[in-house]
């Protein structure tokens, strides 16, 4: 019998960056839900992040399935590197 998996359902229109980075320590993966639509930049983003100081300051994650249901897609990402 396998482990029990930690997953993150993500629907919101953003999640802000307290809360990512909290769910990236205590999920193994995540689940988002994406629209094939632009909205603009005066729309809200999908993750409200401070900015970056240095591009290794980045979170990295591997695509482990991508589905399309309906027009959307659901993608499960999984985090990797050492912020995990």
């Amino acid at each position: 019998m396998s482990a029990a998996k930690k997953v993150a359902i993500v629907q919101s229109n953003y999640i802000p960056w307290k809360g990512y980075f909290d769910l990236i320590h205590m999920v193994d993966e995540f689940v988002l839900y994406v629209a094939p639509c632009v909205l603009g930049d005066a729309a809200r983003p999908m993750f409200r992040l401070p900015p970056l100081e240095r591009m290794t300051d980045r979170y990295d994650f591997r695509v482990h399935d991508a589905d399309r249901i309906g027009d959307d897609l659901r993608v499960v990402l999984r985090p990797q590197g050492a912020g995990h």
